[in-house]
């Protein structure tokens, strides 16, 4: 199998040559730049019968691994991915850059299809979009918002998801996982409208310790690049399909470029 991790202007010339060979191939994200290149691939995948990875990196996070049981089915998340100027790929879109990320994590969560986009960004130092803020709102409500930034002083990497079974936090980058429960008394019946807050002397406490439930669960140590590649040269020996398929690499493109799209018909700039 071979691992193609050119700009992404090339990878689906040079991916192409290969699944046309019968070669495996991890794609490194996104996918490829467009949607019609992303389908050439896909398409010529499934002909040929080659397996087709795509790197989406997060996936294999060990934070990620952890978190994603504790979910249950999330009614809404927050995601929000940022950095200082990169100097670099800065000929595709933050969307693509960096927000793919992250919409491939909510689109692996979805359940029902996308209904709605709406989005904003500007440009600041690139001739693409460096801001975008975009909202996702699938056919059972489900939500996600999706913030992208790389022209931020600090790089973070937060992902928080909220549902009927809890709250999860997820900080990507230092690989933390916090998870807040409804505890038993309030699994019970507690009536917190009952709570006279200037007979409570500290609402925090009652809060955080007696009606939910604060848990950081351990998280293994691993390397997500190591684990992504791991893992393809399994799919291989195997001859299974991939943890990341190229149909979910070209849903993500297909969803950034609706965000692109939506940021367009603003006419932010």
């Amino acid at each position: 199998g071979v691992i193609v991790a050119t700009p992404t202007l090339f990878h689906r010339e040079v991916a192409a040559f290969f699944l046309e060979a019968g070669v495996p191939c991890l794609v490194e994200k996104p996918l490829a730049g467009t949607v019609a290149e992303c389908e050439q691939l896909v398409a010529l995948a499934a002909k040929t019968k080659t397996l087709l990875q795509v790197g989406h990196i997060e996936r294999f996070n060990p934070a990620w691994t952890v978190a994603r049981p504790l979910m249950g089915k999330p009614r809404f998340v927050n995601a929000e991915r940022v950095s200082p100027y990169p100097f670099r790929s800065i000929d595709i879109d933050v969307v693509l850059d960096l927000m793919i990320h992250d919409i491939d994590l909510v689109l692996s969560l979805a359940t029902s299809p996308l209904a709605h986009v709406n989005a904003a960004g500007t440009k600041v130092l690139s001739p693409t979009n460096d801001l975008v803020n975009a909202r996702l709102t699938f056919e059972d409500g489900f939500a996600a918002n999706i913030v992208a930034s790389r022209v931020s002083p600090e790089p973070g990497r937060r992902f928080r998801t909220f549902g009927e079974e809890g709250f999860v936090e997820i900080d990507l980058r230092a690989r933390k996982v916090t998870r807040v429960t409804k505890s038993a008394r309030l699994k019970g019946g507690f009536d917190v409208s009952k709570v006279d807050p200037a007979k409570t002397p500290n609402l925090k406490d009652l809060l955080y310790g007696e009606l939910l439930t604060t848990d950081t669960p351990s998280v293994p140590a691993g390397e997500p690049l190591s684990l992504e590649d791991g893992a393809f040269v399994e799919a291989v020996k195997a001859r299974r399909a991939p943890p990341v398929t190229g149909e979910d690499g070209l849903r993500a493109v297909r969803v950034a470029h609706q965000v692109m799209d939506a940021v367009a018909a603003t006419g932010s700039r």
